[in-house]
């Protein structure tokens, strides 16, 4: 006899490839970021690559109505069913490190908020 709501995710495989959309779609929407050119500071839009996240990634899910209540049951691994996504919610983790500290080393993204976010996450 089951108890509960039905899982949101039946296989590590399917938040793995809903984490391989997220990134596309990251990817293809950068932010906008109005400079000024030159002498006469000339307004321009220039396209700036978003970032990567565990809580952006948590958002998208929402906003799609897919993940409404967020991965922390994952995370915790509240059941039995939730085991099974240690691994797949450790690359997830990994990957969104290791965009924001490389974005962070060439200077896309801004290097002390990428490692004051590390800290409180607990990755440093």
């Amino acid at each position: 006899m089951s108890r509960g709501r039905p899982p949101v995710f039946k296989t590590p495989d399917e938040l793995e490839s809903l984490f391989h959309q997220y990134e596309a779609d990251i990817r293809a929407n950068p932010i906008k970021k109005r400079v000024y050119v030159g002498w006469q500071s000339r307004p321009e839009w220039l396209e700036v690559r978003r970032p990567l996240t565990v809580l952006g990634f948590e958002v998208w899910l929402s906003d799609r109505g897919i993940c409404t209540s967020g991965l922390g049951n994952y995370r915790r691994q509240s059941c039995k069913h939730h085991e099974q996504f240690v691994d797949v919610l450790r690359y997830i983790r990994v990957a969104c490190n290791a965009d924001m500290i490389c974005g962070a080393l060439v200077g896309v993204y801004n290097a002390q908020i990428v490692w004051r976010l590390l800290c409180q996450s607990g990755h440093r």
